[in-house]
């Protein structure tokens, strides 16, 4: 019996850690042609790079709440109660996302630069 529990514990243990949970700040720019922004005007580069500026704060507090949560929830689980590790989600939609925001500045930057625009693009 007792090794039967330990096996389920470490079952479970084994299947919490295979969640993949990171944080807002870890997440890397994928890479997006500046291709994409080569016909905006200056004017359109600013207003773009100010929309998904906006949307990185939201984005950024949901990914570091839920890599949060799932870490005290990974805690939780293997202290207390085993079963609770099947609640455990990752956060890579939300990291996916925060990386294609991520690049989409870094190409508008690159056109800006190429088009002589003074947009200015916060990292």
């Amino acid at each position: 019996m007792k090794n039967l529990l330990i096996f389920i514990f470490l079952l479970i243990f084994l299947s919490a850690c295979g969640v993949k949970s990171v944080t807002s700040a870890s997440v890397q720019a994928d890479i997006v042609s500046v291709a994409e922004y080569k016909d905006y005007s200056c004017k359109e580069l600013a207003l773009d790079a100010l929309n998904i500026q906006n949307k990185i704060p939201e984005i950024s507090s949901v990914i570091d709440k839920k890599k949060k949560d799932n870490d005290a929830y990974i805690a939780t689980a293997v202290v207390f109660m085993p079963i609770l590790a099947a609640g455990i989600k990752g956060n890579q939609e939300e990291a996916a996302q925060l990386a294609l925001y991520k690049g989409q500045l870094n190409a508008i930057r690159q056109a800006a630069i190429m088009k002589d625009c003074e947009v200015i693009v916060q990292n």
